[in-house]
């Protein structure tokens, strides 16, 4: 006679996670409800640079771990830079960066190879929403409202970072800011 097979019993049933809000705007960031606003693990200074003559410098930033909702990331980078047109975000697609964009969505370029700028106005403004994947869209907003975090971290690890820590922790309040305008909300994190 055949061999009995063996049987097990299935495991047992786990709860179900909840899909993340659906927006109600374009604008609007599903992770602000509460507890669900954006996590992130580790925050590692890649660089502090600034011009000899202080009309350029950024803060080249990598976040690692970062949650929203049910997405995750783990690896983010970006540089919070500051000229004089007011604090800026750039991100670069190049093979030591990671990929953050699904599509890659800027269409300037330098020696040093593609790159995005994102400004107060355009967090602000239409920017979000003009990215075609939600993803993206919820990594863009993700990174912005962590910035005050990240920033206040990432100033710590250069002395010279961190005797300008006002401007950085100005820059980055002005882009979360922006952003919690155009979402309709003054969430803290």
């Amino acid at each position: 006679p055949p061999a009995p097979i063996p049987w097990s019993a299935p495991p047992p049933p786990q709860p179900a996670e909840a899909p993340p809000p659906i927006p109600s705007s374009p604008f609007a960031v599903p992770s602000l409800a509460p507890g669900l606003a954006p996590s992130l693990a580790t925050v590692r200074l890649q660089e502090h640079y600034a011009t000899p003559d202080g009309g350029y410098r950024h803060l080249d930033i990598w976040l690692e771990g970062v949650r929203d909702g049910a997405l995750a990331w783990p690896r983010l980078r970006f540089k919070l830079a500051q000229r004089g047109e007011g604090p800026v975000l750039e991100f670069r697609s190049r093979a030591d960066w990671p990929v953050m964009f699904t599509a890659w969505p800027g269409a300037e370029a330098d020696d040093w190879g593609p790159y995005l700028l994102v400004r107060e106005a355009d967090l602000a403004g239409e920017f979000l929403a003009a990215l075609p994947q939600d993803r993206d869209r919820r990594m863009l907003a993700a990174l912005v409202l962590l910035l005050p975090v990240a920033v206040r971290q990432a100033a710590r690890e250069a002395p010279a970072a961190a005797a300008e820590s006002g401007l950085w922790m100005d820059g980055a309040e002005r882009l979360a800011a922006a952003l919690r305008q155009a979402a309709g909300t003054s969430l803290d994190i």
